[in-house]
């Protein structure tokens, strides 16, 4: 596991302004990325996995966003035990917000009111379908604060079929990790290029001896990424940022 506080670069510095922890309904914990629009107007869209509205890839038949409530800053400072999201001391935390896009397992929602806290940066990102090579991941797996994870070479992008977990094909960038890892709670955070711009959500983890996914520790020499041997899966932003079929809540960001 490691502490983002002790990887922080002037390159992903911004990358870790924008990401935070979520709870969704009191229920589930996911990690969401604080994302531009193309008009750069600070209008303050939230991006995540739709997924995380209820535990599963079934339907919400209502908008839960108004249930979400943001962690701002859960970092625990470099060589200190790492802290729980929930449970840091005075922790900043905000409410309220609507769903403006929901397609497969990306979700966007657009907050009522700007962030309540300073230093929170609005991520850049790409949906241009390009190749992903030298990505990392910004996170809050299994309740921990902010952690950091970098996966290794080329994500591969394959169409995931539909099977009983996601009733849909799913387009997505799978990545092996070289460095750190991730499990649960990782979901909904961002897969960043090496210009530190998202072009992905994290969707489903490989399944692995623990629950908390930690087990799958990075390899010395790991292999390129592969539908078979994948240490996780984003779904690609490309593949729906235009899409307007049903599913959709609401219009583009």
């Amino acid at each position: 596991v490691e502490n983002y506080a002790c990887h922080v670069t002037e390159a992903n510095r911004p990358a870790g302004q924008a990401t935070v922890a979520l709870t969704i309904q009191n229920r589930f914990l996911c990690t969401g990325t604080m994302l531009n629009n193309t008009a750069r107007d600070n209008t303050p869209y939230l991006l995540t996995a739709r997924h995380c509205t209820n535990g599963s890839f079934s339907p919400v038949t209502a908008d839960v966003a108004p249930s979400v409530v943001i962690y701002w800053n859960a970092m625990t400072p470099c060589g200190e035990p790492l802290g729980e999201v929930l449970y840091s001391p005075n922790p900043q935390r905000q409410a309220g917000a609507r769903t403006v896009f929901e397609q497969k397992d990306t979700w966007v929602m657009r907050l009522d009111e700007g962030p309540n806290v300073d230093g929170v940066h609005l991520a850049g990102f790409d949906a241009s379908g390009g190749e992903v090579d030298g990505g990392y991941a910004i996170h809050f797996a299994v309740l921990y604060n902010k952690q950091y994870t970098r996966w290794h070479g080329r994500a591969f992008r394959y169409v995931r079929q539909p099977d009983a977990l996601a009733p849909f094909p799913l387009e997505v960038l799978a990545v092996v990790n070289e460095f750190g890892v991730a499990g649960p709670g990782a979901s909904g955070g961002a897969l960043f290029n090496s210009q530190d711009r998202a072009v992905g959500v994290a969707s489903i983890a490989r399944v692995v001896t623990s629950y908390s996914g930690y087990a799958q520790c990075p390899a010395i020499n790991p292999l390129a990424p592969e539908e078979s041997n994948n240490s996780g899966l984003y779904h690609a932003l490309s593949s729906v940022w235009t899409l307007t079929e049903p599913g959709t809540l609401s219009g583009n960001v």
